[in-house]
């Protein structure tokens, strides 16, 4: 029947109806004592009280049911709660139910359970057609196991939200909208964990799996809807803590905010920390997927950034895409796959680090190295660079060691680098060309191609680049060091570029670097180049169109470089050997032809190298002792 309230100097009705279950009834027949009540509640019409409680009958926070259909208040200030727990009374509020359907109350907040010093457990919010300022599936002094089905209108939306710790808490969005911020949950001075956000369809400000002051194991599923700011799976919102398994997984929809397209501020993100460590948080997109602005899969501000991977077969990201970057720490073990039909506008960096802020909380230099990340292509086009490791100048030097780039086939606009050092040494890092394309044949950019490794201020050392395929428009090397380049490695066996160069030191010395070249095309080819000398470096010729061939180039010297020609082709010394002696002394570098220190010679087997190498595999087949394995004994086969 309706119950009469007294308000604003005048009685208002409200129509409520009550319903206690019959479970009170039979379980105190029975003699259950112990036996919860449990409250139905609906709400209609317009609605004039400040608070709506489920439990207003019943004198328990949990177990409550409120239905509120067809209702509606321009008031501020209204609250609608499943149960609560009031003031700061102690107790839990949990295992409440509210429905809320066809319900205009813009300026009301709808909890499922409510309690400052309790546990929120277990509440749920099912808010369709409606619209309301806030909703939560529950807000406690911990929150677990709330959830929120949504496709309603809102200011704020949260699965649950915590004064400490909350984990497993859920939201299901299927249309509607959330202006401003969509989270899974929300710590507000503790942890959040294992709390999931589903969207289907709508439009929103931000797009959060969780936040707190550590985030872990949270998780975005978007299929599809309009995102205009931002989306991270675990969102670190305070000085402590770290961001850690957490996951954006995009398979539709859409993200409108470019952000900075170039660096800084991703508009998605696996997992996101202030100060923290942002640590095995991932990104993945496929199907019809836009975004706008740039993407990585773990970001921190002044933080270690590492184990982060991003994968993206189908789609279109504006800016760059990282799997791991840091404004003020390292980059290690960070990693990014594309492949099928993405489509990126920005540059590729498997681990990305800035360097660009000092901690102001310890004061700590912004300073790390970028090591062991990696970028993987294949099929896709991409406009800008592409970095397995990066790392920029730092209060100290910082180092890009054993960074790797793979491409298979697509096309690559500009510059590849397995790893780029601002002030450090690059170090171990790899490039491996299968096939596809890098460089844009008209432009008027810089022509170099691919670097192993580069070192704008410093030396390349031990880094490794293998070409089997592939158009290569402009120079491959090797490792590129401003001060020095050592002991990198050059293989070209397909594929084609117009300088390949296994090491070069813009100033310094290019010592002990390798080339060998058994098949594709190049106009140049050079074991070494350098501002200083060059010593010691081997290039060694099986095959393919290696065009002008140098073993070492000094500006200030060279000497023991080695041009080995192998095989066939050097038994022909009237063809090539001769002329290629004259040619190289006749119009080589004054350091070549005054010294005399550049040897050119065949090959000590010549044609027989082939011969003598499947007679060495021979005895493996048909099980010969070693000590029989001579090339003596080996030539009868």
């Amino acid at each position: 029947m309706p119950r009469a309230a007294f308000q604003g100097g005048g009685w208002l009705i409200m129509k409520r109806e009550y319903k206690v279950l019959t479970a009170l009834v039979v379980s105190s027949l029975m003699g259950f004592s112990a036996m919860t009540a449990e409250a139905a509640v609906t709400v209609t019409g317009p609605i004039t009280e400040t608070e709506i409680t489920g439990n207003s009958d019943t004198g328990t926070a949990s177990g409550n049911t409120l239905n509120v259909t067809d209702a509606s208040s321009d008031s501020t200030g209204i609250r609608i709660y499943g149960g609560t727990v009031s003031g700061g009374e102690s107790g839990d509020a949990s295992n409440n139910t509210v429905n809320v359907t066809n319900t205009q109350v813009s300026q009301a907040e709808i909890y499922g359970g409510q309690s400052r010093l309790g546990a929120t457990n277990n509440n749920t919010v099912i808010f369709d057609s409606s619209t309301a300022a806030a909703v939560y599936g529950a807000y406690g002094n911990t929150a677990s196991g709330n959830h929120v089905e949504s496709a309603g209108t809102s200011n704020f939306l949260y699965g649950g939200r915590s004064y400490t710790n909350n984990s497993g808490n859920s939201v299901l969005v299927t249309g509607g909208s959330v202006q401003y911020t969509l989270s899974g949950s929300q710590a507000d001075n503790g942890s959040a964990a294992d709390n999931t956000v589903e969207v289907r369809d709508g439009t929103f400000g931000v797009v959060y799996g969780a936040q707190g002051k550590g985030v872990e194991n949270n998780s975005v599923t978007m299929s599809g809807g309009t995102v205009s700011q931002m989306i991270s799976g675990g969102y670190n919102n305070q000085p402590e803590g770290s961001a850690v398994n957490n996951k954006v997984v995009m398979t539709g929809g859409a993200v409108t905010s470019s952000g900075d397209t170039e660096s800084v501020v991703p508009v998605v993100s696996g997992g996101w920390a202030i100060y923290g460590t942002a640590d095995q948080n991932s990104v993945e997109i496929s199907k019809a997927v836009s975004i706008a602005g740039s993407v990585a899969g773990g970001w921190s501000y002044l933080g270690d950034v590492t184990n982060n991977v991003v994968k993206i077969s189908s789609g279109s990201v504006g800016g760059i895409v990282a799997g791991g970057y840091t404004i003020g720490k390292g980059a290690e073990g960070n990693t990014v796959e594309l492949s099928g039909t993405a489509d990126v506008s920005g540059n590729i960096y498997g681990g990305y680090a800035l360097h660009q802020m000092d901690n102001p909380l310890t004061g700590e230099a912004a300073a790390g190295d970028a090591s062991q990340n990696t970028v993987k292509i294949s099929d896709v086009t991409v406009k800008g660079e592409v970095y397995g490791g990066y790392t920029a100048e730092g209060t100290t030097s910082n180092d890009a060691t054993g960074n790797a780039v793979t491409i298979k086939s697509g096309t690559i606009e500009k510059t590849v680098y397995g790893g780029y050092t601002a002030d450090g040494t690059a170090s171990k890092n790899t490039v491996t060309i299968n096939g596809g394309t890098v460089g844009v044949a008209d432009s008027t950019e810089s022509s170099d191609t691919v670097f192993g490794g580069y070192s704008a201020s410093g030396e390349a050392v031990s880094n490794v680049l293998t070409v089997s395929g592939g158009d290569l428009i402009g120079h491959v090397t090797s490792g590129y060091g401003k001060t020095g380049a050592s002991d990198n490695t050059l293989t070209m066996t397909g594929g084609s570029s117009t300088k390949t160069v296994a090491g070069y030191a813009e100033t310094g010395d290019a010592v002990n670097n390798t080339l060998v070249f058994s098949g594709g095309t190049s106009a140049i080819t050079m074991a070494a180049q350098s501002g200083g000398s060059a010593t010691g470096n081997t290039i060694t010729i099986t095959g393919g169109n290696p065009g002008t061939v140098t073993g070492g180039a000094g500006v200030t010297g060279a000497s023991e470089n080695t041009v080995i020609i192998s095989g066939g082709v050097s038994v022909h010394h009237d063809l090539i050997i001769d002329p290629l002696k004259e040619k190289i002394l006749g119009y080589g570098y004054p350091a070549w032809t005054e010294t005399r220190t550049i040897q050119i010679m065949p090959a000590e087997l010549g044609a027989d190298a082939p011969m003598v190498g499947a007679a060495f595999l021979t005895p493996d087949q048909v099980d010969i002792p070693d000590e029989e394995r001579t090339v003596p004994h080996a030539a009868v086969y």
